[in-house]
């Protein structure tokens, strides 16, 4: 099977900070995720912190087109308590963030939402790994 150059890309920065994540985080149902503030910020890498326990980074963000959005819907998820599977399956094929935020959780001001995530995101994705 040929490995993607996404996923190798999406692979590097999550796998540096897993094995720590595997640590900290308690185990749990699928989906759900730690809420010590110190896992999910360790040092400035904190984004393998994010992926629900049971699936490793690179199977969370299998089927993204880019690591930003694998970020922010990481960042999303967490941000509204949602499924992180549920968001997956509606942003990893097309659909934006802001429209999958609005259909699982219409109360919420998507838009918004989504510029956090994604602010988020960008902030992991530009802070020295370690």
């Amino acid at each position: 099977m040929k490995v993607s150059l996404v996923t190798t890309a999406i692979a590097a920065p999550l796998l540096a900070v897993a094995a720590w994540a595997q640590t900290t985080q308690s185990s749990g149902v699928a989906g759900s995720y730690t809420t010590d503030p110190a896992a999910t910020r360790p040092g400035k890498a904190g984004l393998a912190a994010l992926v629900p326990p049971g699936i490793t980074p690179s199977e969370a963000c299998n089927g993204f087109n880019s690591v930003q959005l694998c970020a922010a819907t990481l960042h999303a998820a967490q941000n509204l308590n949602l499924n992180f599977s549920d968001l997956k399956h509606k942003v990893a094929p097309g659909e934006s963030l802001g429209a999958a935020i609005h259909t699982l959780r219409p109360q919420a001001d998507a838009a918004a939402e989504e510029r956090r995530a994604k602010a988020q995101a960008l902030q992991d994705l530009q802070s020295p790994q370690g």
